[in-house]
């Protein structure tokens, strides 16, 4: 289950095409009662107990039964035991059945024990030595045990799944007397004899205490598997901290309320994620993520045999903690080992580029430039559109700022919006695949702020689709891969079984839950939980896949995987300190008064080791970038 948490919350981070409907707002970290929820449909129940009694064998080879005391005279005593033991059972009812209170195990069988030709042997040692032969003919059988999970609280007051077997509730010891035969032998003269004088079956007795030693082994057997159950249900509470795109985010999933009905089980899962506020992000920051909270659909359906419900607002929190965070805030004023110049931007724009300098720069060639970004709004998911989910980031500006007279000016903004589109499924050996795809089409990049000629915004809007194409190989790297954007990992088995088959679909008033349905049956789970790190892979495993010691994902040693590295390596420059140190703000604003700062150490300071360098990662803005950005650094 930890697998499974820390895995959807590094898809909502990759991963809704205008804002909800309704525009409250959730304040950052603030806990989501009901944020998940999961389905266990009276189908799920009955399908796992013809799993179950599909596996059982139809006899029951005991053995021995140790020996036991019957009487403690004072000359002698009695004891007996009972060998070669065959319990057989024949199941025509065995039922898991949903109730408003509680689950009720409901089994009725036919219990037979060996056979006249080959019966059990009940040895009697003592004051009389004696073997008899035993068996059962076939007797009906009824058993009850409810079952119930609860939400309980730990000394420390966190919540936790309560599993609870009721008590065993059997008519065993009286069904194997009623049918109960044996051979002729010393011991069914003594009864006989003993019954008419003494008003007592001893063969009843002896009976009785072997069964009483077999419901005990049986008790022991539940309660281990009571505690096995509860140990599982353990992990679905978690808490802990992780890094996007070196954002640490703070996050936490509990559970909150567990109802038993006649339709099944609903367990629901609260949570939150926060993380600190970036400095790029204060005046922007409209004070939390969007917040439709709408009532939580009602969706028992036997036709499959589990639900998932996942809430918008949990993933917009989470969104909005990466937002916030600063991911989305980029400078950059290198292009590989070199800095970035006017001239750079002539090759790509050419002769109308390169005409605006000369006007702007009369007597210099060439000049230092900028690029930033103002991400106007936190990125929000919907679950409405053709795909399974979709992202939407609006209003994102990259600005472009030039070296003008010592003093950094802005040139020219490019607005436009980010989507992506994710699709979920499970290939024939039962893994996951989640399919990422750009919508290229649905950027529509806009000047919104232009001191150049309108022929230098023309070309620039007419390279930025070429441009991007380039900057999506580069960036997609470990992310979309050589598969197109198609990511394959394992999924948990038990006893063969798995997820068999999956349906996704919007749900809820506003469509702002995703609901999955499920059906369980024969998996190899893609390999289990985990599989899909291959080589230069990054989905699990320990050495080099999510977040591991060894270059990949989030690692210190490489930029998703890459050689090199890209996250916050040896080579480049360090703007923001340098701008900083200069008395700008070093914030994206609406309308900067800081575009004056002198920028003459930019230069001095990059190109002289004047400060510490940082490389610039091609990460996500790179996609709307208009240069082969291949650096970044967060402000």
């Amino acid at each position: 289950m930890r697998s499974i948490a820390a895995l959807s919350l590094a898809a909502v981070a990759l991963c809704g095409t205008s804002t909800p409907a309704r525009a409250d707002l959730l304040p950052a970290g603030q806990f989501i009662e009901e944020a998940v929820v999961l389905d266990l449909n009276a189908s799920f129940f009955a399908y796992v107990m013809d799993e179950v009694m599909a596996g059982l064998p139809s006899s029951l080879v005991v053995g021995s039964i140790p020996p036991e005391e019957v009487i403690n005279l004072l000359l002698c005593s009695q004891d007996f035991w009972v060998e070669n033991l065959t319990i057989n059972t024949d199941f025509y009812v065995s039922e898991l059945v949903a109730q408003e209170d509680q689950l009720l195990l409901i089994m009725d069988f036919d219990l037979s024990v060996n056979h006249p030709s080959n019966p059990a042997w009940i040895i009697l040692d003592g004051c009389i030595d004696d073997a008899c032969g035993l068996w059962v003919d076939p007797a009906q059988v009824h058993v009850e045990m409810p079952i119930r999970m609860e939400l309980a609280y730990d000394a420390e007051g966190d919540p936790y799944i309560d599993f609870e077997l009721g008590p065993l509730q059997q008519d065993i010891t009286d069904a194997m007397i009623s049918n109960m035969a044996m051979g002729e032998c010393a011991l069914t003269t003594i009864n006989a004899w003993w019954m008419e004088n003494m008003g007592e079956n001893l063969i009843q007795t002896m009976i009785a205490e072997a069964i009483g030693g077999i419901d005990t082994t049986i008790q022991e057997k539940l309660e281990e598997f009571e505690a096995t159950a509860e140990e599982a249900l353990g992990d679905i509470a978690i808490a802990g901290s992780t890094e996007i795109m070196e954002v640490p985010l703070v996050y936490g999933i509990e559970p909150t309320k567990i109802e038993h009905s006649s339709e099944g089980i609903r367990i629901a899962l609260g949570g939150h994620v926060d993380t600190a506020k970036a400095p790029c992000i204060t005046a922007l920051d409209p004070g939390g993520s969007y917040w439709t909270n709408t009532f939580t659909p009602a969706h028992f359906d036997n036709g499959w045999h589990m639900h998932t419900l996942i809430g918008d607002d949990l993933i917009n929190q989470a969104l909005y903690g990466v937002w916030r965070g600063g991911v989305l805030c980029f400078e950059a004023s290198e292009l590989g080992e070199t800095a970035l110049t006017t001239s750079m931007l002539s090759l790509l724009l050419g002769e109308v580029f390169e005409q605006e300098m000369v006007r702007l720069l009369p007597y210099a060639s060439d000049s230092p430039m900028l690029i930033r970004t103002m991400p106007w709004n936190p990125p929000v998911m919907r679950f409405d559109g053709v795909s399974d989910m979709t992202l939407v980031v609006e209003d994102l500006d990259i600005e472009f700022y030039v070296e003008l007279e010592d003093r950094l000016s802005r040139l020219t903004a490019v607005t436009l919006d980010i989507v992506a589109v994710v699709d979920m499924g499970l290939q024939s050996d039962g893994a996951m695949a989640i399919q990422l795809a750009m919508q290229n089409d649905q950027f529509h990049p806009t000047i919104t702020y232009d001191e150049l000629s309108p022929e230098v915004g023309t070309a620039l809007l007419n390279n930025f689709d070429a441009i991007l194409d380039i900057a999506i190989g580069a960036i997609a790297g470990d992310v979309l891969g050589d598969s197109g954007g198609n990511i394959v990992f394992g999924l948990p088995t038990l006893m063969g079984l798995g997820l068999a088959d999956m349906y996704v679909e919007p749900d809820g008033a506003l469509l702002d839950w995703l609901s999955g349905s499920y059906r369980i049956g024969p998996s190899e789970g893609g390999g289990g939980l985990g599989a899909g790190c291959e080589e230069g892979g990054c989905l699990g495993g320990e050495e080099g896949c999510a977040g591991g010691d060894e270059g990949c994902a989030l690692s210190g040693d490489g930029c998703a995987g890459e050689e090199g590295g890209c996250l916050s390596g040896e080579d480049g420059c360090n703007v923001q300190d340098v701008i900083v140190s200069q008395g700008c703000s070093g914030e994206a604003n609406p309308e900067p008064t800081d575009t004056g700062c002198s920028g003459d150490l930019i230069q001095a300071a990059c190109r002289t080791g004047g400060g510490k360098p940082v490389r610039v990662h091609t990460s996500t803005m790179l996609l709307i970038t208009c240069l082969l950005l291949s650096r970044r650094r967060k402000r």
